[in-house]
This record gives C-alpha cells, structure tokens and sequence, in this order.
C-alpha cells in the first residue's frame, strides 16, 4: 500500500470514531492532535511527518505557513537587533519594541514588501533594501518540506469547554516548483511573516515564516482531492 493510500485510510478511520480532542491550546494543537492520534512522536526533525508526506493542517482561511528560514543576508541593517530597533514599534500594551508583520509584494501597512530580483528576494521598506534571501535556499527549504504533502481540512467545536476536533479533507500535493513559488510571489500570494522582538535588550524571533494565501494546488505539479468523511 502506499503511504498516501494509507493515510488516508487511517484518517477515513479516525474520522469514523468522532470528535476527539485537541493537543493544547497554542495554534499548532490540531496539528499535534493529528500526530497524537497517528503515533507520530515529537520531535524537532525538519524530515516530513508521514513515510515521507509532510502533514499540515488548516482550521482556517489564514495563511499557510510552508517553512521558516531566516535571511540569507542582511544588507541595509546589520542584524535582526538593528532590523527591530530602527524599523519595528512599540507594542502599546507591553511596551517593548518589537516587529510582527506579513509582508508581500503589495507591500504592508508598515511599507514593508518582498521583490524577486533575479537569483534572489529583496526585503524592502520603501526603496530601501533590509534583507536578501537566495532563491536556492528557498527551493532547498521548499523540496525539502514539500515534495509531497497533505494539507488536512480541520473542523473544531467546543464541547463541555474542551476544544474538539475533526479532519474532514485531504488535499495531496507532489513535486512543488520553485518557479511556481516565484509566480505566486510575484502575484502577492507569497508572504514572508516577521515575529520579531527585544528581550533583555537581545533579539527574539518566532521563525521568518514564508507562508502562502490561496489555493495550495497551485504551488504544486500535480494534486488530488480525498474526502475523509
């Protein structure tokens, strides 16, 4: 049997036995239910999840993040410390100085974009260049992560105030393409997340996440549709 066949047959399964509960309450919990539930132990190995499929899960129309990798280079600030002190804000209910936003190539309401240039992507404010990440390091993150995935639709209720869930829909993805990643950026349904702050007057950062909008198909050559239910 091959692992798509049998992932799915084990969701069709799991499914089948009802509502079962989320893993904690942070924005990967159905996610780890997923892994709980399929046997898979945690860990912090960037290999896919399953016999070589990697599992990601959507409860939302939110982005989906892809992977996280920091710059390449920093070019108009000398590190992610100077990136936050010059070009972040003052949170108005911590007080610290800090950097979180989703940029594209439209541009974001701080005068944040992304722009590819050739063999690279420039991160800009305005017209002034902060970052540069190589476009191969992005297509070696992208194979990678995502030379076959399954992207698994997520129902959720409350019950007895316990957060529950459910996996309605699975969406397998083989062979993503640094041209169509580059297509998509271009269009602006690529964004690169900023989770920056200063703690102990040292940076801290969550993952410069690359994450797409839209139809995940689209970054692949070939995809097909299961219904789990």
């Amino acid at each position: 049997m091959e692992a798509i066949e049998e992932l799915v047959t084990k969701l069709n399964d799991l499914y089948s036995s009802g509502w079962i509960k989320a893993e904690g309450t942070g924005s990967g919990r159905y996610g780890l239910a997923l892994e709980r539930e399929l046997s898979i132990s945690k860990n912090s190995s960037k290999k896919p999840d399953f016999k070589g499929i990697e599992l990601k899960t959507k409860a939302s129309s939110k982005l989906q993040t892809l992977f996280s990798r920091t710059p390449s280079r920093h070019t108009g600030c000398s590190n992610n410390l100077d990136l936050i002190e010059s070009w972040g804000y003052q949170d108005k209910k911590t007080g610290r100085q800090q950097l979180y936003t989703s940029i594209n190539s439209e541009g974001d309401s701080l005068g944040f974009s992304i722009r590819h240039q050739n063999d690279y992507i420039q991160v800009l404010n305005g017209s002034t260049e902060l970052l540069q990440y190589d476009v191969n390091r992005l297509e070696e993150a992208l194979i990678s992560k995502h030379s076959e995935s399954a992207f698994i639709d997520v129902e959720t209720r409350e019950s007895g105030g316990i957060n529950e869930c459910r996996f309605t829909h699975l969406l397998h993805c083989k062979n993503s393409s640094i041209d169509k990643f580059l297509d998509l950026l271009n269009d602006g349904k690529i964004y690169l997340d900023f989770t920056l702050s200063i703690k102990n007057g040292r940076s801290k950062d969550h993952g410069f996440l690359w994450r797409i909008k839209g139809e995940l198909r689209d970054l692949y050559e070939t995809s097909e549709s299961y219904d789990l239910k």
